[in-house]
This record gives C-alpha cells, sequence and structure tokens, in this order.
C-alpha cells in the first residue's frame, strides 16, 4: 500500500515539475511579447508623428454650408497666393476638409494633408514674412 501512495506522489510529482517547467516557458514567452509590444507601440507612435507633420489646420477662413472638397481647395488655393506661394492645391494635398459641424456663427477650421512635409515647412514660414494674411486667426 506504501508502495502504491508512493507511486502516486513519484507521478504526481512528475506532473507538477512538468508544469513549473511549462509555466516557466510561458512566463519568458509573456516576457518576450510584452518587450515586442513595447517596442511596437513606440513604432506606432513614430509613424503617427510622421504622419501628422503633413498636417496643417487653418483658422478663420470664411465657412459656407453645402461647402464641398473643391470649393474649399479653391479658397486653399486663394490663401496660398495671398501668401505669395506657388504651390498647386490639388496636387500637393491629399486631402482637405472642415472639422465640425456646420454653424452659421463660426468658422470651422481647415484640416490640410499635405503631401510633403517640406510644404507645411514653406507654408509657415511664408505665413509668417507675410503681412496679407492678417484675416486669418492661425495657420
Amino acid at each position: 500500500m506504501f508502495q502504491r501512495i508512493e507511486g502516486n506522489m513519484n507521478q504526481m510529482n512528475t506532473k507538477l515539475d512538468t508544469l513549473v517547467s511549462e509555466m516557466k516557458q510561458v512566463k519568458e514567452e509573456n516576457v518576450k511579447l510584452k518587450a515586442q509590444i513595447l517596442a511596437q507601440e513606440g513604432k506606432i507612435i513614430n509613424l503617427e508623428r510622421e504622419v501628422r507633420k503633413k498636417n496643417i489646420v487653418i483658422k478663420g477662413v470664411t465657412d459656407e454650408e453645402n461647402e464641398n472638397e473643391n470649393e474649399l481647395r479653391a479658397k486653399l488655393q486663394t490663401i496660398i497666393q495671398k501668401i505669395g506661394m506657388n504651390i498647386d492645391i490639388k496636387a500637393d494635398t491629399e486631402q482637405a476638409r472642415r472639422i465640425g459641424v456646420y454653424s452659421k456663427d463660426k468658422k470651422r477650421p481647415i484640416h490640410v494633408k499635405l503631401t510633403k512635409k517640406r510644404r507645411i515647412i514653406s507654408i509657415i514660414n511664408y505665413k509668417s514674412n507675410s503681412n496679407n494674411l492678417h484675416t486669418y486667426n492661425s495657420i
């Protein structure tokens, strides 16, 4: 009878050792996966930052209720010309849209996604050197 109990205990110890070993492997894998997640989160943050670098927001431009993207791009082209730049808004922008819901009392900001980060730098430099844009709150 003691031999049977001893045999059962040996089997239980063997199973326990196996489970402990598997648990260590799972913990090691968990640590590696957490490190990978942190690295990927860092990459995502950097990628999002790079994408945002191509964005610009223009405030103070008159707003119309049923304004479409072509009309908005035409307004942007006028603003760019007032700055004194020679940029083709249709070719150099990926997207132009208003932010928020239309209201008669407010001028919604314009979110512009440019194709090149250099264009934003140029626009900001031209804007700061131009006296023709006092009607717009900020670019």
